[in-house]
């Protein structure tokens, strides 16, 4: 199934393919904001969005990570930039919040990299990173990126 909001949009039926059951389906949208929430037969949950956003200073950007959720980030325009943030030199700034906590870092360990459509990047809960950073690569901060959340099982 998946929705939209609350709102049913699409349901697929399994197909038996060389013994393996597989599910098709094709959602087509052009607008920016929206939530699309994939849910199987057995519970698991995929959330996908595309944003609109802008790259900003390193000093305004949270670091972050998710117990539950792997991170699926595809940048379809644009360049971003993430960081990666040391686990030895860093340490929770608050509480776990449903599905993020940030942390203090030392920017001077944290490693940069830029992505761009010919690639993208899986952030898994122990991958504690840093989105939407302004890039020297690119002028034009402004970028269009798919972010999918994945259930996380152990």
């Amino acid at each position: 199934f998946v929705y939209v909001g609350s709102e049913l949009a699409g349901v697929a039926m399994p197909q038996v393919i060389d013994g393996d059951t597989l599910y098709f389906l094709t959602i087509q949208s052009d607008r920016a904001g929206e939530k699309l929430t994939f849910q199987t037969e057995d519970g698991t949950t995929l959330v996908a969005s595309v944003e609109d956003s802008q790259n900003g200073p390193l000093g305004k950007r949270n670091s972050e990570s998710h117990y539950h959720h792997i991170d699926f980030q595809y940048v379809v325009k644009g360049v971003e930039r993430f960081g990666i943030i040391d686990h030895l030199t860093s340490v929770p700034k608050d509480m776990y919040k449903p599905d993020v906590i940030h942390y203090n870092y030392n920017v001077t360990k944290t490693r940069f990299y830029d992505s761009n459509p010919k690639e993208f990047f899986l952030f898994f809960p122990s991958d504690w990173h840093i989105a939407k950073i302004e890039s020297p690569k690119s002028k034009d901060q402004n970028i269009r990126v798919v972010v999918v959340k994945v259930d996380y099982i152990e």
